[in-house]
């Protein structure tokens, strides 16, 4: 029966803030959010130099022909990630600190963040495509033999759709979702 009783006294008790006090409970919650986001940005940049450093020792491993030129255009393409990478940062840092109140700075974080998943689904499948496009007229050095296979194209860029939403589902889903209801329950307060 206390326990009964407590939730009843909970619910019957009325807790008010006052402006400073939620502005520094939204605060707290904000710089928590964008810390996480931050870590797995972190970790994202290291799964792609592990990842290159994977792609460049395998084609040594394999014996490539053409091995230095495969492994130039692996870490020509981490360098081009790399520099997406600063960018959104410092953007991310930018929104956060801005001058213009924490709730504004919440909202540009979120507009900057939905950018970049939007970019994501867009440059991944065609990365994809391109990929196989290349690869199949490696394979034939014949462009009539690379249009046969439209088919595996389409899966291609279809596959890179989907490894572009789990992406970013995973990077920034959670964050992401969090982030749009501090700046909800902002709003409500207002």
């Amino acid at each position: 029966m206390e326990l009964e009783e407590l939730k009843e006294q909970i619910a019957d008790s009325q807790v008010s803030y006052s402006r400073s006090e939620l502005k520094e409970i939204f605060t707290l919650r904000t710089k928590r959010t964008v810390s996480k986001i931050n870590r797995k940005m972190l970790i994202d940049a290291l799964l792609m130099i592990l990842t290159t450093a994977l792609l460049v020792a395998a084609t040594f491993i394999i014996g490539l022909r053409s091995r230095y030129v495969v492994s130039g255009q692996i870490i020509g393409f981490s360098l081009l990630i790399f520099v997406h990478y600063r960018i959104k940062s410092v953007l991310i840092k930018k929104a956060q600190n801005s001058d213009n109140g924490l709730q504004i700075g919440a909202e540009k974080l979120v507009r900057i963040l939905n950018k970049y998943i939007y970019a994501y689904k867009i440059i991944l499948p065609s990365f994809f495509s391109i990929l196989t496009i290349k690869h199949y007229y490696d394979l034939t050095h014949n462009w009539s033999a690379v249009s046969d296979h439209w088919l595996i194209i389409i899966i291609a860029a279809v596959t890179g759709y989907i490894a572009a939403n789990i992406t970013a589902k995973m990077i920034y889903g959670k964050e992401l979702n969090k982030l749009k209801k501090i700046i909800e329950a902002m709003d409500w307060t207002d």
